[in-house]
Order: structure tokens, then sequence, then C-alpha cells
């Protein structure tokens, strides 16, 4: 099991680097629309300019949320034998 939880671990660290750059992403694109969506951000905007923030925002959390479980279980399985 512990070539398992290395295994979740190096995911869990990779979700990590994701997370990182998606938040980068998320104010990159923020500061970068905001004059041409005039601060108004939505999912469902026409434009895809508009729409960034929002699916850096949700690929943000979904890997964050992604690395905390690989990690955890990462460590349970390394400490398990």
């Amino acid at each position: 099991m512990k070539a398992l939880g290395t295994i979740e671990i190096l995911i869990g660290v990779g979700l990590v680097g994701l997370a990182l750059s998606s938040a980068l992403w998320v104010l990159s694109s923020s500061h970068l629309a905001h004059d041409f969506c005039n601060g108004n951000f939505s999912l469902f905007h026409e434009y895809f300019r508009c729409r960034q923030p929002y699916i850096a925002m949700i690929l943000a959390f979904g890997s964050i949320v992604g690395a905390i479980a690989a990690l955890v279980y990462g460590v349970i399985h390394v400490r398990s034998d």
C-alpha cells in the first residue's frame, strides 16, 4: 500500500500546483476582463472573457478539494503498513 500512498501524494501535490495556477488565472482573468465586462462576471455571460473568472474559480475549488482528498488518503495508505 505504500506505493499507492506515494502515488496519491504525488497526485495531491500536482493538484495543489493546479489549484495555485487556477488561483492566478482567477486574478489575471478578472483583472483583464474588468473593463470589458464592466465588472459584471457570470458563468452564463454571452462573452467568454466574462465567464473566465468563474470557470477558473470552479477549477481552483475542485482541484484543491481533490488535492486535500488525495493527500489525506495518501498519508493514510503510507502509514498503514
